[in-house]
């Protein structure tokens, strides 16, 4: 809250408890939380208070806002250059572990109550929801960092700031309602808080009725005047050597050490920031002028199992494990280490599952827990064979899946005699049933599958394997019977399987991509804008993984749906994304990927239609460069052929159109003359292959006839009797003569100033053809000659742009389809 806010926002303390704050939503938000939210853009360069909040000092997107001596972005900001996506739901609560809480409803409003009865604790309630803001390129800020290496030490000099970090904010949370609560010291075994709604909806506010030892703030209306409060941020923490203030370090409780460095801060009780000591560790370890580090750096290395923040001296140990230093002009950064995932090849687990059946035998019947384990890692390991292994007998997959069979059979049975049941027992359950249903395709097994999927997440409901595994079966049976329940279904486990927000969990990219195409096929369904809405911000959040790269298919997706959205709303900045997730995923894919030609196939359809919108010819001539490289390459890489020279043949032509470059033409004629030779009569796009074919040859003959060096082909000897006694003017001479033909209705005019005309239909939006009418009297007068009607004179007929044919000519009319007979007096 700023000082402006306060008309809108109540707090019942001056201060909050920041220190415990910040460090337990840290794991919660996955950034760098605020107990005093304030508005933020990206961009903006500042500090961090020691109240909670972030004072800025500039924007580097905007060049008015900088300091005179420092260099701006080599490229200004753009809107696809930042992805916006729903990060919370509606009505969802951050708390710490130890709190719990139950949703309430009275008189139609909604609200919580906490309790507890730890000493300290935070909660973070968001009523309406919060918007993470990205941006998606680091690599575009620190470059700019890179540009004004010397620019920082003299600003700091400048501004004698006490602390020597600057923070570059990458991404914000933010949120139109929110509510903070904070206690530290609770002695209160029964702590009890609530979090109420007053008022109507349209006109929200938002209170707290807790003790007077808990620090509480809220913002409760809805402010159309500015943007919504900024909860938490990432940002990039800039440490220039030269202007790092010893003095302003406060002395700290020293911890143990790491690899022989300098002790660490611990993150408790220590205001610092955890990239503080990251970019004093990088200035030690190197002799650059700058040190740059991201939150995404300590992000990136938490773990499943943390629950809370962990000590500085452990995060800083995963860090420097997982990453490796990177160096640009001066500056030194953390670069993400790739890693190796070995798999088990199929070999090793057929010596595994021999080696398991030995075991079997020795136990026995004796122990039976025992017994189903080891059968539970047999099947396990068969599954996992089938799944890998390539080059495999059918036969010995049916042996080896009656074995699965017989196996988890045996451990179901097991386990309902020891009156135990366990998730991963029904889930083994279900997977084998649902190999079956893959090798065999009987759908009895299939829900059969399903079935048991459910069953095991009856015993444990957060079972994460039991979850997806059903969610890709119900996918699989809605395609097969389009029963919108069990799409339903399929988005509700997408759901809770993203609830948890487990940080860096290596499905989380997987699952994101399922819920959003699941949420784009409801919405053809249904055609709520809500589910399109949602499926576009989930795709968005998996585009932007981060260590784990978002993989092709998913930035495919959601360029797909992102043009069907703009194709919906004749609205090009959707496109602008689209085609930034298609490139994002043609950079991804090896040159002889199996998808790359559909990859560029989707960045030329999208690059067609931003030039359909905005008549920027640099993005007509990049659709024809991906046109032309899908056709490039080898035929098992691209898809069908003909279609592909059709459209590459397609924006040639109308290249020509625009530029008026005969290459364009000939480059033309040769793909629909290819097209036409490998597609049989019976293909698809025969029929417009041949019809594009006659139109780019008239138009290259057209072109061709007005070069000064093009020489005509002899005629033939007599006149056809037909083209003689026609009223339309001839287009070639009946006899090879100097002396100009004279024809019974046509006009004696020369053939080389003969004036073009070509016969073309009507379009069936357009209205009928009728003569303009002449109300204005100095029309009518103009008609008249003495008072009697007289004939006006007609105009020259305009010469035809061919025959002075040459690269600059203006855009040609666009081409429609012939219709012999009908004249209608077009140039050509």
């Amino acid at each position: 809250m700023s000082g402006s806010d306060c008309e809108h926002d109540e707090c019942t303390s001056p201060r909050h408890h920041e220190p415990s704050y910040e460090n337990q939503m840290k794991t919660k938000c996955l950034a760098h939380p605020f107990a005093k939210p304030t508005t933020i853009r990206i961009g903006d360069v500042g500090v961090f208070t020691p109240n909670g909040s972030f004072l800025k000092h500039f924007n580097v997107c905007e060049p008015s806002e900088m300091p005179p001596y420092f260099i701006p972005m080599s490229t200004p900001l753009r809107t696809e250059d930042v992805a916006t996506f729903f990060d919370f739901d509606h009505h969802t609560y951050l708390t710490t572990d130890s709190i719990s809480h139950r949703e309430e409803f009275s008189s139609g409003n909604i609200g919580a109550r906490f309790t507890t009865s730890d000493a300290d604790g935070a909660i973070l309630a968001l009523p309406g929801g919060a918007v993470r803001t990205e941006l998606r390129e680091l690599s575009k800020f620190r470059d700019f960092v890179t540009a004004n290496t010397e620019n920082w030490t003299r600003y700091l000099r400048g501004m004698m700031l006490e602390e020597p970090e600057l923070r570059l904010i990458t991404g914000q949370l933010s949120a139109p309602f929110w509510g903070i609560a904070t206690f530290s010291g609770n002695t209160d075994r029964s702590l009890t808080l609530l979090f109420n709604q007053m008022g109507p909806e349209k006109d929200s506010k938002y209170t707290w009725t807790a003790p007077p030892f808990v620090k509480t703030s809220v913002s409760g209306k809805m402010r159309f005047s500015r943007p919504s409060d900024t909860l938490a941020v990432m940002a990039y923490t800039i440490s220039p050597r030269e202007g790092v203030v010893t003095s302003a370090r406060k002395p700290v409780k020293s911890s143990s050490s790491v690899d022989g460095e300098s002790p660490c801060r611990d993150v408790g009780p220590s205001p610092h920031h955890i990239c503080d000591s990251i970019n004093d560790r990088l200035l030690k370890m190197t002799k650059a002028k700058i040190a740059l580090s991201h939150d995404r750096d300590w992000v990136a290395v938490l773990t499943q199992s943390d629950k809370t923040l962990p000590n500085e001296a452990e995060l800083i140990k995963r860090i420097f494990a997982a990453n490796e230093l990177a160096h640009d002009e001066g500056v030194t950064y953390l670069r993400w280490k790739a890693k190796r995932v070995e798999a088990a090849t199929p070999a090793d687990l057929l010596k595994d599952i021999d080696k398991l059946r030995d075991t079997l035998d020795e136990v026995g019947e004796s122990d039976l827990a025992k017994r189903a384990d080891v059968l539970h890692s047999i099947t396990e390991n068969i599954l996992t064979y089938l799944r890998v292994s390539k080059n495999r007998d059918p036969r010995d997959s049916n042996f080896l899946l009656s074995i699965a069979v017989g196996n988890v059979t045996e451990e179901v049975k097991i386990m309902n005699d020891l009156r135990q049941q366990r998730a991963s027992t029904l889930y083994l359950f279900a997977s084998t049933m649902w190999a079956r249903f893959m090798t065999g395709g009987d759908v009895r097994f299939m829900d059969q599958a399903i079935s048991h999927f459910q069953k095991a997440l009856g015993v444990d409901n957060r079972h994460e394997a039991s979850m997806f595994e059903l969610a890709t079966a119900l996918w699989m049976r809605f395609t097969r019977y389009n029963q919108l329940q069990d799409l339903n279904e399929v988005v509700m486990l997408y759901r809770a399987l993203l609830f948890n927000r487990s940080p860096n969990n290596p499905n989380v990219v997987e699952w994101l991509n399922g819920i959003g195409l699941a949420l784009w096929e409801r919405y053809k369904r249904t055609k709520a804008m809500n589910d399109m809405d949602h499926a576009i911000s989930y795709l968005r959040r998996a585009s932007i993984s981060y260590p784990a790269p978002c993989d092709p298919f998913t930035l495919s997706n959601l360029g797909n749906i992102l043009m069907a959205k703009a194709r919906a709303f004749k609205d090009t900045s959707e496109s602008d994304e689209a085609i930034v997730s298609y490139r994002k995923a043609l950079n991804s894919v090896t040159p002889l990927h199996p998808n790359r030609s559909a990859f560029l196939s989707n960045l030329g359809d999208a690059l067609c239609y931003r030039y359909e919108r905005r008549f920027v010819l640099a993005d007509l001539n990049e659709a024809i460069r991906c046109y032309e490289r899908a056709l490039e390459l080898p035929a098992p890489h691209h898809r069908d052929r003909v279609a592909s020279l059709k459209l590459c043949a397609d924006k040639l032509h109308l290249r020509w159109n625009r530029t008026a470059d005969v290459e364009d033409l000939e480059l033309a004629v040769k793909h629909y003359q290819e097209a036409k030779r490998q597609a049989h009569p019976q293909h698809p796009k025969y029929a417009s292959v041949t019809e594009a074919l006659i139109l780019a040859q008239r138009d290259l003959e057209n072109c061709m006839r007005h070069r000064s060096d093009y020489a005509s082909p002899p005629p033939s000897s007599q006149p056809s009797p037909v083209m003689e006694h026609s009223p339309v003017p001839m287009l070639r001479p009946t006899s090879w003569s100097t002396t100009p033909v004279t024809h019974p209705v046509a006009s004696t005019t020369p053939y080389r100033t003969m004036p073009k005309y070509r016969i073309v239909s009507r379009s069936h939006t357009m209205k009928p053809y009728t003569r303009p009418r002449r109300d204005s009297s100095s029309e009518s007068d103009a008609g008249n000659v003495h008072g009697f009607p007289h004939h006006r004179a007609k105009s020259p007929v305009p010469k035809s742009p061919l025959s002075s044919f040459n690269r600059s000519a203006q855009h040609h009319p666009k081409r429609h389809h012939t219709m012999p007979g009908m004249p209608t007096g077009i140039p050509l």
